[in-house]
């Protein structure tokens, strides 16, 4: 993954612009993005699953070091222009 750091406008439902700077993690969908996994056996699904949640737990452990700098926020996104 490229990290894209993006400056934009935002404008808030009540009219209230401000200026943001925004690391995007993922980006707007209409649908929700998932894995489909209905063809695994038991023991590839409990591999896949291992695997997620070392990854998560990698972040997890990462985002500390930067947690206390970082605001988790979400931007609808007929809002940013």
């Amino acid at each position: 993954m490229t990290t894209i750091v993006r400056e934009f406008t935002y404008t808030k439902a009540n009219g209230e612009t401000s200026p943001r700077k925004c690391i995007e993690i993922s980006a707007p969908r209409k649908n929700n993005l998932m894995l489909d996994v209905a063809a695994l056996d038991e023991e590839e699904l409990a591999l896949v699953v291992d695997v997620l949640d070392d990854i998560d737990d990698y972040r997890e452990e990462r985002m500390k070091t930067i947690g206390d700098l970082v605001k988790w926020r979400t931007f609808k996104a007929e809002g940013i222009s």
